[in-house]
């Protein structure tokens, strides 16, 4: 018996109750409130059990040995949740959130590093990737590192140049690789780009310090961020939503979340047809559609109000700051 006044471990069995207890009132709880299932079948019939899978996992298991199916399957209020919270973060994120670059308080051209990524899902965690989605980014090379990102159906010149317009701002210092679809940046109408460019294949830092380490680094920093089954045309453009939406909130998530909950409002009957469209700053998967009739290339979405030359920069500066919620879609038909 220990000494009165002295705290003691408790047993291995008290330890066991205590844990065993708690898995079982935390099962009831989540199945109670809608998170798991109440029950579930395997693909054969056979009734599952809800086991840990991992130290930090539950999973559905099927007790049949010749079987050994498992599920992860969450119920339509987790997913609604989780869809709602991306709604959420989206509706918080403004156009000035995301178009980057033009002057900087000192009247000097701001840098902005631009390079695609193809993020998708390797063959048995080796080789050449065989499924994703290409992605489009972009970065201020600033103390706040403001940045874009977009998913993009190809890497063509007018597509990327499209996307560009909608995001960087007119008199941007542009960095990029010698990906060809850049070169007619510089000829833009309207938007006054300098467009410089570091060889890969012979040097990753020019003597004038032109390079792309810096969306280098970013498109690592999402990789981490973004799992490997996200990485799918659905999912991506959300998950690079809530990347950048806590770029934004960076020095206090807690804070960005609640400050986001008393002023975003959402109707009733948005939700699920905002889920349709993807999000508006990071889908433009279809950004572009061949016209059967005359065979040129139309703009199927336009996703905000883009700037397209710096006397319409001077313009919107002077006027009423838009506090709407970025929740419309504008369709040409």
């Amino acid at each position: 018996m220990a000494p009165t006044g002295i705290a003691t471990l408790p047993s291995m069995a008290e330890v066991i109750e205590l844990t065993t207890s708690f898995d079982r009132t935390l099962h009831r709880y989540l199945i109670e409130e809608g998170f798991f299932y109440e029950e579930m079948v395997c693909r054969n019939g056979t009734r599952m059990n809800l086991n840990h899978f991992t130290c930090d996992r539950l999973m559905w298991q099927c007790p049949s040995l010749s079987c050994g199916c498992t599920r992860s399957h969450k119920s339509r209020q987790l997913q609604r949740f989780i869809r709602d919270f991306h709604l959420l973060i989206e509706a918080d994120l403004q156009d000035n959130d995301v178009q980057i670059g033009g002057y900087d308080e000192n009247g000097d051209r701001i840098i902005v590093e631009i390079d695609e990524s193809k993020f998708g899902k390797r063959k048995n965690h080796r080789g050449h990737r065989v499924k994703g989605v290409w992605v489009l980014g972009g970065i201020e090379r600033t103390n706040k590192r403001k940045s874009f990102l977009a998913v993009v159906p190809c890497r063509d010149a007018q597509t990327l140049t499209e996307v560009i317009r909608q995001f960087i701002r007119p008199s941007s210092l542009i960095y990029s690789d010698m990906w060809r679809a850049y070169n007619g940046l510089p000829d833009e109408e309207g938007m006054n780009w300098v467009h410089e460019v570091v060889n890969h294949s012979i040097e990753f830092i020019t003597d004038e310090g032109v390079h792309t380490n810096t969306i280098e680094g970013t498109w690592s920093a999402i990789r981490r961020h973004l799992v490997a089954c996200h990485r799918t045309k659905l999912m991506t453009p959300w998950k690079l939503i809530e990347f950048i939406w806590r770029r934004k909130h960076n020095d206090n998530l807690w804070e960005g979340l609640l400050l986001t909950l008393k002023e975003v409002e959402f109707h009733t009957s948005t939700s699920e047809n905002l889920t349709l469209g993807g999000p508006l700053y990071t889908d433009f998967s279809h950004l572009a559609l061949e016209d059967e009739e005359d065979n040129h290339i139309i703009l199927q979405r336009r996703p905000f109000d883009d700037i397209t030359s710096e006397s319409e920069l001077d313009n919107s500066s002077n006027e009423e700051e838009n506090n709407s919620d970025n929740s419309d879609y504008i369709y040409e038909e």
